[in-house]
């Protein structure tokens, strides 16, 4: 009897464990994504790996904004379906993969509404002792103000500031090249400009919509909008 007990107690305490361990040592992303916040939950104090989020406004179809924004990155790209039917772009090298699918701006909210594809950055590598918030922070707007000056396209990067166990606070900054800049100008110019910054906070039991249940969503959103050509970083 006393055997029973304890194999019994060692499957209650230790498959929590294992099935912990499959989700930071496994694959924690799908093929496919609209939203990497979604998944960016799931994975706060169990993180697998980097996430860059980038956002992007173009005039071109799918085919040819990925071909512009991998070229612009230095990479090829091939185009991907999904086992639910989606098509997507994806890409890799350096350590890093990245997906540029179609963004509907219902799943977060109405301030990225006119934006219409999305660039997902993922590492291959991630280490506890890597301070995941800095280094998303910093690289999402490296790649954010890169593919603006180069594409002079309007981007914009969405950073996870902090969370707690309700809510995870995000920001999110819109970049657009600087019209006035000119390569005989001074190291000094900025090639982009900062052109709104919002932050928000998001529960995390959140509806499929970024909302909530029963919360107003503009309720959430602090609106810290700059004046085009105003302050650049």
């Amino acid at each position: 009897m006393l055997g029973v007990a304890i194999v019994g107690w060692f499957a209650a305490s230790a498959l929590p464990i294992l099935a912990k361990s499959c989700l930071l040592f496994g694959n924690s992303h799908p093929a496919t994504t609209y939203n990497g916040r979604e998944f960016a939950q799931e994975k706060r104090g169990m993180l697998a790996e980097l996430d860059i989020v980038i956002f992007l406004k173009s005039d071109h179809d799918a085919e040819r904004t990925a071909e512009r924004v991998f070229g612009a990155l230095g990479s090829g790209c091939r185009t991907t379906t999904s086992d639910t039917g989606d098509t997507y772009y994806e890409a890799s090298g350096l350590g890093f993969r990245a997906e540029l699918t179609d963004y509907d701006p219902y799943v977060e909210y109405q301030s990225l509404s006119s934006f219409n594809y999305e660039l997902d950055i993922f590492s291959l590598f991630w280490c506890v002792d890597l301070d995941a918030i800095s280094l998303e922070e910093s690289l999402s707007e490296y790649f954010a103000r890169h593919l603006a000056f180069e594409l002079n396209m309007e981007t914009a990067s969405e950073v996870v500031l902090d969370t707690t166990e309700e809510v995870e606070r995000l920001r999110v900054r819109v970049f657009r090249r600087n019209p006035q800049y000119r390569l005989d100008q001074a190291p000094t110019t900025p090639k982009v400009y900062i052109v709104e910054e919002h932050e928000r906070e998001v529960p995390f039991d959140q509806d499929e919509y970024g909302e909530a249940d029963g919360e107003d969503e503009d309720d959430a959103e602090e609106d810290l909008s700059v004046e085009e050509g105003q302050s650049p970083l």
